[in-house]
């Protein structure tokens, strides 16, 4: 059974970022093409024409996909596992790794102890925190939250869930029926 976050809000100028960082690439791209021609520029505009701009164009696109996947992702219950599909670095966890007495559903705004602080690997875009990230109680913890106020606490062996699901209760009903 597949259980999708509660979508974030107002992201479209992050992606209009990278749609605009890849465009100014492409031009930069051709520019540099053009004048690849000068024999004194031209080393130099020849490297970045065969690696710079597209590892950056590449990267880009990556970072775009990226964001998507984590802004669309879903935690998947399997008989043996707790299955988090939110791009890479997603983890999988064991149901025998998680403590249920003591999953509850929190707003972050109030619980200070549970804000994210430091992000060690993936999103912090406004409405869209998603990845690793350490919390304010030093817990390391994979997040999946864009509304604050509503937020499914889901503590495991190792780390801490945190996922703004759009249906939390039903969430933890159907991980106790396991």
């Amino acid at each position: 059974m597949s259980f999708g976050i509660y979508p974030a809000e107002g992201l479209w100028w992050l992606y209009a970022v990278f749609v605009l960082g890849g465009f100014v690439m492409i031009l930069g791209y051709l520019k540099m093409a053009q004048e690849s021609n000068d024999p004194v520029k031209g080393k130099w505009r020849v490297l970045a024409l065969r690696f710079i701009l597209p590892f950056s164009f590449m990267g880009l696109m990556m970072g775009g996909w990226l964001v998507y996947q984590q802004e669309t992702a879903t935690l998947e219950i399997t008989p043996q596992a707790l299955v988090i599909h939110a791009g890479w670095g997603s983890p999988e966890i064991l149901l025998s790794d998680l403590r249920l007495d003591e999953a509850r559903v929190v707003n972050l705004d109030q619980e200070r102890s549970l804000q994210p602080v430091v992000r060690t690997g993936g999103t912090g875009a406004p409405t869209l925190k998603a990845g690793w990230f350490i919390l304010r109680n030093r817990e390391k913890a994979f997040l999946l939250v864009t509304k604050p106020e509503k937020v499914l606490y889901l503590p495991t062996r190792d780390f801490v869930v945190l996922a703004s699901l759009k249906n939390p209760v039903e969430f933890l009903e159907k991980l106790n029926e396991n």
